[in-house]
């Protein structure tokens, strides 16, 4: 009885920190995101380019753009479509972090990211307004990078936050598959030779 309690309780207060660490990671990447953008934007540069500023030489420079598609400028022009897929993903990221047991904790960092990246953007799209007061119904994107002279599509931190919780995801799930791919037999056999068996 008290070896169940014990565990039932273990697996409540592991439940509440992967809860509390999401709460914390959405906090903090629409705080980071909505301050970097206002840092770098005021009303009139949202409409009137800045030039660009170099940090690093030939590879890492601020600028101003407006960006009314998707993550890294795809899908322009699609404001209303792409407003409708981040809440869509939001809702289902909720449905995975409320209604799926057992979730590891670096699920929730990453489901943190993606949400927190999507806030960010989806209140660019739906509450940002130009200077006479109309909707934007665009993402400032200031983050510019070249890689060996290719220039990549102007991003926010939203889009980075966005992109490590997908990369997360991605190479975690490969990473599953290849040790569900590993033979156990062969396993068995290996770790006998090892122990000397």
């Amino acid at each position: 009885m008290k070896t169940a309690s014990r565990q039932a309780g273990g697996k409540f207060g592991s439940a509440v920190a992967g809860k509390l660490i999401f709460a914390v990671i959405v906090a903090g990447a629409v705080i980071v995101d909505l301050w970097s953008k206002a840092r770098y934007f005021s009303h009139e540069d949202s409409v009137n380019f800045k030039p660009a500023v170099e940090i690093v030489k030939d590879f890492f420079f601020i600028s101003s753009a407006r960006n009314s598609g998707g993550v890294f400028g795809m899908f322009q022009e699609h404001t209303i479509v792409l407003a409708v897929l981040s809440l869509l993903a939001l809702v289902a990221a909720g449905v995975i972090l409320f209604w799926v047991k057992g979730l590891r904790v670096w699920l929730h960092i990453a489901l943190g990211l993606i949400m927190g990246g999507a806030f960010g953007n989806l209140y660019d799209r739906l509450l940002l307004t130009t200077p006479d007061g109309g909707p934007a119904r665009y993402v400032r994107d200031f983050l510019d990078v070249y890689i060996f002279g290719y220039h990549w599509p102007t991003f926010n931190a939203a889009d980075a936050f966005i992109c490590i919780g997908a990369a997360m995801v991605v190479l975690r799930v490969l990473f599953d598959g290849r040790k569900k791919n590993v033979d156990p037999g062969r396993e068995k056999r290996r770790c006998g030779t090892a122990d000397g068996k």
